[in-house]
């Protein structure tokens, strides 16, 4: 047994070593802790979050405006394309005709033929695992009508906060504003703490509010809020769709890509020996710029 006077050194040396080593932690692992603590706080007062968004991919020949819905439980959100065979989520839907559907994919012919081109509406997921800082994107295939999984951590933005008189209201939330440059683009974001201490859109994430309206500056992607609706009582719903799935770390996804490119040069070489080279134009035409912006030339 301790007398008081022990107690109250004891006492003191766990404050002091606590301290020290919370000390540690911060400079090690800052961003780490962050999540947590969002994640802390989200979870005393659990709910869940059901929110509807349009995502707006500026095109010069496929403009789409993809209808999401994002569901946030915990610590852990999915968000998902709600119909992809809602034709108009197509700018010009009225120049396609329906193509055909395959592994959750749906191609959509234009109807020009001296214009041969199509456009795809993938039933793109997005699962993010806050306790775990990981998230995961399935992605269309280039080559293959099935979806590519890949994985990326959730503290890869560097916010900037932007100092304004008075909040912005976005559907009857108080928002903040922040801006930051993200893989080739940047942004400028709305956040509010009145819905969640974290949590956003497609990968937008790492801000101490939930995302609800971010843009791009160059025009290419908007995202714009249709719907939020809070239930603090609920049944969770949510379940990692890519358990025990193949996936691609986001800094490897360069190196496969280029890899397909010399495989699909292969293959088709192969079915036409009269075909003598493959070019790939340049272009950033991705949400993020994965370093391919120049032109590729395969003999």
């Amino acid at each position: 047994m301790f007398n008081k006077s022990e107690i109250i050194r004891l006492e003191s040396f766990n404050i002091l070593a606590f301290y020290q080593l919370m000390s540690e932690i911060k400079i090690i692992m800052k961003t780490k802790i962050i999540f947590v603590f969002y994640f802390f706080c989200n979870s005393i007062f659990a709910q869940q979050i059901i929110f509807e968004y349009s995502q707006k991919i500026n095109r010069p020949s496929d403009d789409l405006n993809l209808k999401y819905q994002l569901i946030m439980e915990d610590d852990k959100s999915l968000a998902k394309v709600k119909d992809i065979k809602d034709i108009t989520q197509i700018e010009n839907h009225t120049d396609f005709d329906f193509g055909g559907i395959n592994d959750s994919v749906v191609s959509y012919v234009y109807k020009n033929q001296d214009f041969p081109r199509f456009v795809r509406i993938s039933e793109e997921k997005i699962f993010k695992s806050y306790s775990e800082n990981q998230m995961f994107v399935s992605t269309p295939d280039n080559f293959k009508e099935n979806h590519k999984v890949i994985k990326d951590s959730l503290d890869i933005f560097k916010w900037e906060f932007l100092e304004d008189v008075n909040d912005t209201i976005i559907l009857n939330f108080h928002c903040k504003k922040a801006k930051t440059r993200f893989r080739g683009r940047d942004y400028v974001a709305y956040y509010s703490n009145e819905i969640a201490n974290f949590g956003g859109p497609w990968k937008f994430d790492g801000l101490p509010g939930f995302i609800v309206k971010i843009y791009s500056i160059d025009g290419f992607i908007d995202i714009n809020p249709i719907s939020i609706k809070i239930n603090p009582n609920y049944v969770s719903i949510i379940k990692n769709p890519f358990e025990n799935k193949k996936f691609i770390w986001f800094k490897d996804l360069k190196n496969v890509i280029l890899n397909e490119e010399r495989e699909h040069f292969k293959r088709a070489k192969s079915a036409n020996p009269y075909l003598t080279s493959y070019k790939k134009s340049a272009g950033l035409k991705t949400i993020e710029d994965l370093g391919l912006n120049y032109e590729r030339k395969y003999e």
